[in-house]
């Protein structure tokens, strides 16, 4: 007979954070609405859509190739998928390192008008008011 598995954290804590990791994939829609005209914003979200699509369709194979790698042709339990996850993590982890390099690209510094009808400049940001 097998062991009951040791609960860690509550029920909720799991799809709170597969929710919240999920909400990192709206980041490149908001960045894509930001820095195009109007006339192109659907056509870049569409962009955005098929890469996401085709890098699922391509990640697929290669987590496959590694589950196999992992468990040497033997059964695919959990201490293969717990070896294969790293690299899920190493994707989190790279996507954080990256998300510091992303730039600020929205109306403070390309000096639009914002909803509010005030103009924000490059220079506030700086630390000259206008």
């Amino acid at each position: 007979m097998r062991d009951k598995p040791v609960q860690v954290g509550s029920e909720f804590h799991g799809p709170f954070m597969l929710a919240w990791v999920c909400g990192a994939a709206m980041i490149p829609y908001t960045t894509i609405k930001e820095v195009n005209a109007d006339e192109v914003r659907g056509s870049a979200t569409g962009a955005i859509n098929v890469l996401v699509v085709t890098l699922s369709a391509l990640m697929a194979p290669v987590y496959g190739r590694a589950l196999l790698a992992v468990s040497n042709g033997g059964p695919l339990d959990l201490p293969v998928f717990q070896k294969a996850g790293a690299i899920g993590a190493g994707g989190i982890v790279l996507a954080i390192l990256l998300s510091c390099f992303i730039r600020e690209t929205g109306a403070a510094v390309l000096g639009h008008k914002t909803s509010g009808g005030s103009r924000l400049l490059v220079a506030a940001r700086l630390g000259e008011a206008k």
